[in-house]
């Protein structure tokens, strides 16, 4: 049996006091984990805070940041739209000898229920369409190939095209292109897109059918349809108000005119007889005055059957490319003759003199030629070169000489007082025939001049030079 001496105990007393310094000293220090449950001896211990207010703690804050991207995604799940929230997140690290920590479900489950109450503003999955710069925003991919194919019909009645939307994803960033091929025939040199099945539109998918661009036996090539701008379709998220509705923006992007920003191009390959003719064919003839022609042959036009690519822009055509032209009736020449002979001229028959009547209506009457007052005697001369015909008395025209002359045409000279030449005598131009006087129907001494042209007077004023 042993008996604790005074000097015994204070020796286990002093031990036992030293023992409970060192073990402070160490919970200073160190890190231990009790055997309660959810409570620690830490120097790492993180509390996070979401607008100013406790929602949980964790001894690791990459539990933390899980957490509130759990509570993030949780917040987009239960809205078709994206949601943005406004929250102010601290987390503040301390040294704890006792503390209670949170699981990282519970963390995010506290998180959700402070964020849910700073959802601050909304986003809608939109579709970008990128016209050559012009931008339009529609609600979904459906609402983008609706807005191609309403475009594309007004040029396409019978639907022989369809539109077709292909993936593309460079350096990470997915856009989508439109293009057009005919019925049966899909032009994927990229996997074309579709909606998803279940109509949400949430996704894109690829589909599988696209094969190329083999040409299947039997579809016509003889026309090609396609958009004149280069369009690209960004799949993004945007504020509701800044979506187009459907119906304003086909009518944005499909205006009738030149200043529609989508165009769409139509070539076509026509087959069709045009009317063709041939240069004029001339026939020169010595013998024919030059102020004469006659027509030889009428001649006809020809017809060519044209094989032509004709191009299209919003209905209006732009080009045609003649690929082939095949003449089925010859064209005949139309045939005129034309005179290269110089044609007579006439003068005026004597050297002064004064005008008393001019050709046409007068006293009741018609006056067949033209009058010169002048002196008895007055020299007449030839108006052209010619052969006399006439030379003598004729009735109401007194003295007269009457010339023929190589183009046709008579000159008649009457109210003479004096014949200077017989009938046969060929004379020229200016040769004194005759000399002017008073005889037969006369009012007084003057020169009566007329020229004939196919048996009937006309105007000599058209012919004197």
């Amino acid at each position: 049996m042993y008996r604790f001496t005074k000097k015994t105990k204070k020796i286990m007393l002093t031990f036992i006091f030293a023992s409970i310094i060192i073990c402070m000293i160490l919970v200073m220090n160190f890190s231990w984990v009790s055997g309660i449950t959810g409570h620690t001896f830490t120097n790492n211990y993180y509390t996070v805070y979401i607008n100013g207010k406790k929602a949980g703690n964790s001894l690791n804050y990459k539990s933390i940041q899980k957490a509130i991207k759990e509570a993030r995604r949780r917040i987009n799940d239960e809205s078709a739209s994206l949601q943005f929230v406004d929250a102010d997140i601290d987390i503040k690290k301390s040294k704890k000898v006792f503390g209670k920590t949170d699981s990282v479900s519970e963390l995010s489950s506290s998180i959700y229920d402070e964020f849910e109450s700073s959802v601050k503003d909304t986003k809608q999955k939109a579709y970008v369409v990128d016209i050559d710069g012009y931008i339009i925003t529609l609600n979904s991919l459906a609402d983008v190939e609706y807005l191609f194919n309403a475009v594309k019909n007004k040029y396409d009645d019978s639907e022989d095209f369809n539109t077709n939307l292909h993936l593309d994803d460079i350096g990470g960033h997915t856009t989508i292109t439109c293009s057009i091929s005919k019925a049966g025939i899909s032009s994927v040199n990229f996997p074309t897109v579709m909606a998803s099945g279940d109509g949400s539109d949430d996704e894109l998918v690829e589909n599988s059918s696209g094969n190329g661009t083999d040409t299947i036996s039997g579809i016509d090539d003889s026309k090609d349809v396609k958009f004149g701008e280069k369009v690209e379709i960004i799949p993004c998220y945007v504020e509701p108000s800044q979506i187009n509705e459907l119906n304003s923006a086909i009518n944005m992007v499909s205006a009738d005119d030149k200043s529609a920003e989508l165009s769409v191009v139509v070539t076509e390959k026509q087959t069709y007889d045009v009317e063709y003719s041939v240069p004029v064919e001339y026939v020169y003839n010595d013998n024919l005055y030059n102020t004469k022609q006659n027509v030889l042959n009428e001649g006809s036009a020809g017809v060519k059957t044209i094989v032509a690519n004709v191009t299209y822009k919003n209905g209006k055509e732009t080009n045609r490319d003649i690929l082939q032209e095949t003449i089925t009736k010859q064209a005949e020449a139309r045939v005129i003759e034309v005179g290269t002979a110089v044609p007579p001229t006439f003068i005026k028959p004597i050297n002064g003199g004064t005008l008393s009547s001019t050709f046409g209506a007068r006293w009741g009457t018609v006056h067949k030629g033209v009058d010169w007052a002048c002196s008895i005697g007055t020299a007449v001369m030839a108006s052209c070169n010619g052969t006399v015909i006439q030379a003598g008395w004729m009735n109401g025209y007194g003295y007269c000489v009457t010339l023929k002359h190589s183009d046709g045409k008579c000159t008649r000279y009457g109210h003479l007082s004096e014949v200077l030449v017989s009938e046969g005598q060929s004379v020229s131009q200016s040769d004194v025939i005759a000399l002017s006087g008073n005889t037969g129907n006369s009012t007084g001494p003057h020169v009566h001049f007329e020229i004939i042209e196919d048996g009937v007077q006309v105007n000599p004023f058209t012919y004197l030079n």
